[in-house]
């Protein structure tokens, strides 16, 4: 086309028909990236639906389980009958809002009323009470017979005992006489050591008979050298 207006027409309509060819070329480049674009959405719907479930599969399962509302109530029962068998709190007690202190002082409210309504009953009943007392009495009795069997028992553990203190005189006796025989060994040791006691005396009566004889052979040269000085002034 540019070709053809260069051979017939001035050099401003040339320009014109370059400007249009460029115009017509960016037109088509528009086209082909919004085709590209169509057929990629194509492609993301058609995977989006082959993942969807197919509305013959959701009839089988409304037949199977006989209905949505039906599957629906089977839900809710299982979670009442979870919530009886593993202590679960429900919802209705989830709305409490109370504290642990007001929750722990309507619990002790509750249980003084019970006393109360119970200390009550038995005051407006003494017949019953009157009864407690005469079955407390018949225990009283049979607990005051367990004191003679217990006095039984007693009796035969004295008897024991004193079987246990006749075994206890005789080994007591028969101490005494390994005691008397201990005596008579320790007189035996007492005799030996007396004669001991006078074979080592022996000793110092032998010394004190040689210092009087040492004493009489002094006086004997005493005497003798006493006549030799008379003998010597004689002369």
């Amino acid at each position: 086309m540019v070709e053809s207006i260069k051979k017939k027409c001035p050099t401003a309509q040339l320009a014109e028909a370059q400007r249009e060819d460029e115009f017509r070329e960016h037109l088509l480049q528009q086209q082909r990236r919004q085709q590209l674009r169509q057929q990629r959405q194509q492609q993301k719907t058609g995977q989006e639906d082959s993942s969807a479930v197919h509305p013959k599969f959701l009839d089988k399962i409304d037949r199977l389980v006989g209905g949505r509302q039906t599957g629906k109530q089977a839900a809710k029962s299982i979670v009442v009958d979870n919530d009886r068998t593993f202590g679960f709190v429900r919802s209705e007690l989830k709305k409490d809002k109370r504290t642990i202190e007001q929750t722990l002082a309507d619990i002790r409210a509750k249980k003084m009323k019970r006393e109360h309504d119970s200390a009550i009953a038995t005051s407006g009943n003494p017949a019953l009470t009157s009864g407690s007392h005469t079955q407390t009495s018949g225990n009283l009795a049979q607990t005051s017979g367990n004191p003679a069997q217990t006095s039984g028992r007693n009796a035969l553990t004295s008897g024991n005992l004193a079987q246990t203190s006749g075994k206890t005189a005789q080994t007591s006796g028969s101490h005494a006489q390994t005691s008397g025989s201990h005596a008579h060994t320790s007189g035996n040791h007492a005799q030996i050591s007396g004669n001991l006691a006078r074979t080592s005396g022996s000793p110092a009566s032998m010394s004190h008979n040689a210092i009087r004889t040492g004493s009489n052979s002094l006086n004997e040269a005493h005497v003798l050298s006493s006549c030799r000085k008379d003998s010597s002034n004689h002369q």
